[in-house]
């Protein structure tokens, strides 16, 4: 059988108390209520992914002229696209908890963004999350939307999860005054 090294071969400074290098911990060290474990933690924080503008392409290409203007703001400077796309990778089985999109809209036009489920097997579109800018705002808005319309764990063998930005006008004509800066999707894993 081991010997288990004794408390006074160590330092008493360091290694006072009862127990032995045979414990895993003192016999004095007590894990209370004032401790979490990893899946407590897990669920108070929460996971979230961000998706900055830079990652977002015209719905047609061809007709599009934008650009990623300072503090990586998108914007159409011309052309008559009226919707920027990207593609979202969330874990399959997870929770979506949130969308939060920051925009810049200092218009009478509107910006929305929604997160949206295609359907692989029978090609449908499903929104999941939408929020959409009031206008008039010559700063950055941070828009929220916790509510699903459709609240089901993300299943990536059958469907395929985007964003979709978009202005119900010519976003071409507003020019800088209507900008994306990016998403924040929120989520939970079971």
């Amino acid at each position: 059988a081991a010997t288990a090294i004794t408390v006074s071969q160590f330092s008493p400074t360091i290694y006072s108390g009862t127990g032995s290098a045979t414990t895993v911990a003192r016999g004095d060290h007590n894990h209370d209520d004032r401790y979490y474990t990893e899946s407590e933690i897990d669920s108070k924080l929460g996971t979230a992914i961000s998706i900055p503008a830079a990652a977002f392409t015209p719905r047609f290409p061809a007709s599009t002229v934008y650009e990623i203007g300072s503090g990586a703001q998108l914007f159409a400077t011309g052309g008559t696209s009226d919707a920027f796309v990207a593609p979202v990778q969330l874990p399959n089985g997870a929770i979506i908890q949130s969308i939060r999109a920051a925009v810049w809209d200092n218009s009478t036009s509107s910006l929305s963004v929604e997160l949206v489920r295609n359907d692989m097997l029978n090609p449908a579109f499903s929104t999941l999350f939408s929020v959409a800018s009031v206008g008039a705002s010559p700063s950055t808005v941070i828009l929220v939307d916790s509510t699903s319309s459709v609240p089901s764990p993300v299943n990536n063998l059958t469907h395929a999860y985007f964003v979709y930005v978009t202005c119900p006008g010519s976003w071409a004509t507003e020019m800088s005054n209507l900008r994306f800066q990016g998403i924040t999707i929120t989520y939970t894993l079971p």
